[in-house]
C-alpha cells in the first residue's frame, strides 16, 4: 500500500487510532473506528460506514455471528482513507470543471454554454449537432446536463 498522505496528516491518523485503541490490541472495534473516523472530520451515514468496516475490517470467525465482531487494523484504516482521499480529490475536480462550464450557475450546462465551451475548444457545430449531444447525455429531459449526467459520461470507458 503506499501512503499518498502528508508525514504530518499519517502522523495525526496514526495518533488518534493509538488514542481510541482503548484496549491496546492495535485492533480497533467498530464504535473505536467510528468515533476515531468523526475525530478526524469524516462523517459517514450508517449504511456507508457499514460498507467501509465490512469490506476493510478484519474477519475472523465470529465475525459471521456477530459483525460487531469486526475490528479494524492500521494498515487498513489507512489504506481506505487513502483510497477515499483519491476519490474525494477527483470529486473537486469534476466539480471545478462542472463549474466553470456553468456560466449561469444554475447547475446545468445548456446548449449555450455548451456551443460556448465547444468553440473555446476550437470546435465549430451546428446549434443542431449542440442539442444532439445534449438529449444523448441529458437523463432528466430538461435539455441540459446535469452534474450526474456529466459525471457519468466521463466516468465512461
Amino acid at each position: 500500500m503506499i501512503n499518498e498522505f502528508s508525514e504530518e496528516r499519517t502522523k495525526e491518523i496514526r495518533e488518534a487510532f493509538e488514542m481510541f485503541d482503548k484496549d491496546k490490541d492495535n485492533l480497533l472495534s467498530c464504535d473505536e473506528t467510528y468515533y476515531l473516523l468523526l475525530s478526524l472530520g469524516i462523517e459517514y451515514d450508517e449504511n456507508e460506514f457499514w460498507d467501509f468496516f465490512l469490506q476493510y475490517g478484519n474477519k475472523t470467525n465470529e465475525t459471521y455471528l456477530d459483525p460487531k465482531n469486526l475490528k479494524m487494523d492500521y494498515l487498513s484504516l489507512l489504506g481506505y482513507l487513502n483510497k477515499k482521499s483519491k476519490e474525494y480529490d477527483i470529486e473537486k475536480e469534476l466539480m471545478s470543471c462542472f463549474k466553470l462550464m456553468d456560466k449561469d450557475g444554475d447547475g446545468k450546462i445548456n446548449a449555450t454554454e455548451m456551443k460556448y465551451l465547444l468553440i473555446t475548444l476550437g470546435e465549430k457545430f451546428e446549434d443542431e449537432e449542440i442539442n444532439e449531444i445534449i438529449d444523448v447525455i441529458d437523463s432528466t429531459g430538461q435539455g441540459a446536463i446535469t452534474y450526474e449526467d456529466f459525471v457519468k459520461i466521463l466516468m465512461l470507458k
